[in-house]
């Protein structure tokens, strides 16, 4: 049995199409967790309805923790052999959940996944259209630890595109940290021996206007980002180096852009200290890294212990790739 979890948190104008893209699936075999994270709109409501109409929805009501918070409770409550987590603002494709179940049991995988697409609403879907005809890809432990890290594939970042066993995720939990998935993905990557991707969008995502990753406070999301790829590289033991080192470049690129970003505000200050400190503590083992050139990985060094400097390089890089661009 598969537990499909959904956390809820005041998305009323989107829930129905979420929760009835979950009961169109052509795969039966599940329970559906209902997680209402203190809702103060309807939604808390809404998930009651559904439950009443079909007994494979469990519903969990909550006082308002955050979106880590809720899919904790609905791991807690999970009882499935397979654990997949879709946010209450999204929605699938009618044949997602069977397509990721055939593939991680056909050779006993750690997860299977899919690729995603932002869409603005269920309307401008056309379930349909999608290329059945692509190959899966076999996936290492480096591959996923690659991909999300070093290159830093969103569809490699996020949980919600991912059937995961829960032999992986056993010991896992999510922390209140932002990006979540990130760090919940580099403790379960450690624990994959192999997966299975299908390059096939089947999960779509809602851009709207209020969903966490759109939050205005720019100055909790730029230290949130480099704390979370900071709790990563601490995630990962001293004897993984390979992985450490595709973690590590991944949290100097963010130290580097949120410096730049930051520079100017009124939250400068914060974002800079943690940058500094965060900079101190892992610069030596960064210089070690392959994944950079030498002069590249001293210059990043040096560029964040000169914020003034760094914008000046920063500035000159972006009108010089503009004029490049340029027809």
């Amino acid at each position: 049995m598969i537990s499909i979890i959904v956390p809820i948190y005041n998305v009323e104008d989107y829930l129905r199409p979420c929760v009835d893209s979950i009961l169109n699936q052509t795969f039966t075999d599940y329970e559906l967790i209902l997680v209402d994270d203190g809702s103060t709109d309807s939604s808390g409501l809404i998930c009651d309805q559904y439950a009443e109409q079909d007994n494979r929805i469990v519903v969990v009501h909550k006082e308002n923790g955050g979106l880590s918070s809720a899919r904790n409770a609905g791991l807690d409550k999970s009882k499935g052999d397979f654990i997949l987590m879709i946010d209450g603002d999204d929605f699938i494709h009618p044949m997602m959940v069977m397509v990721l179940h055939s593939l991680i049991i056909r050779n006993d995988y750690d997860f299977a996944m899919c690729s995603h697409q932002d869409v603005n609403n269920k309307s401008s879907v056309d379930f349909v259209a999608w290329d059945n005809n692509s190959e899966p890809q076999i996936l290492s432990q480096d591959d996923c630890m690659k991909n999300m890290h070093l290159y830093v594939d969103s569809d490699f970042n996020v949980v919600w595109n991912k059937l995961y066993s829960r032999r992986v995720i056993e010991n896992c939990s999510f922390k209140k940290v932002m990006p979540e998935d990130v760090e919940f993905n580099t403790n379960v990557y450690q624990n994959v021996n192999k997966a299975i991707f299908l390059p096939v969008p089947l999960y779509y995502y809602v851009m709207r206007p209020g969903s966490i990753m759109r939050s205005p406070n720019l100055k909790w999301r730029h230290y949130n980002v480099i704390l979370t790829a900071k709790l990563c590289l601490d995630n990962i033991p001293k004897e993984l180096s390979a992985y450490r080192g595709y973690c590590l470049y991944r949290l100097y690129r963010l130290l580097v852009s949120r410096s730049y970003n930051s520079y100017g505000t009124d939250y400068y200050d914060f974002v800079q200290s943690n940058v500094l400190s965060i900079k101190d503590e892992t610069y030596k083992e960064f210089l070690t890294i392959p994944h950079m050139s030498f002069v590249e990985k001293h210059l990043r060094v040096f560029l964040l212990d000169h914020p003034t400097l760094l914008k000046r390089v920063w500035d000159i890089l972006i009108r010089v790739l503009s004029i490049v661009r340029k027809p």
